[in-house]
């Protein structure tokens, strides 16, 4: 499965939308929880930390909105990005073959 970009601008807090998948198609997510995580290819550092939103558990789609503090601190680049899924007590991430990707633009001035 091909990995992802998602777009957003510095300072934005436009919410992050996906289908969560694995190999056979949309995960079931019917009591799970979902954690959005992204951080820099270089670094270890963390900008996105926090518990996304099942918009629709059943087909697997999630939204996670970034905090104030954490659109406040967006710099301009690309992210490495990943869900973290806890589902019956086993924790797994999305995509599981490599990471999907954040692309921070510059806002116009």
């Amino acid at each position: 499965m091909a990995n992802r970009v998602f777009y957003t601008k510095v300072g934005s807090r436009k919410s992050i939308t996906a289908q969560l998948k694995d190999g056979t198609g949309a995960l079931n997510l019917t009591g799970a929880s979902v954690v959005c995580r992204a951080r820099a290819p270089e670094d270890n550092n963390l900008i996105l930390n926090g518990s996304a939103t099942l918009t629709d558990a059943a087909n697997g789609k999630v939204s996670y909105t970034p905090t104030s503090g954490e659109a406040s601190a967006f710099v301009k680049g690309q992210y490495a990005l990943e869900w973290v899924v806890t589902l019956s007590g086993i924790t797994f991430m999305v995509p599981d073959d490599g990471h999907d990707v954040l692309q921070i633009e510059e806002a116009l001035t």
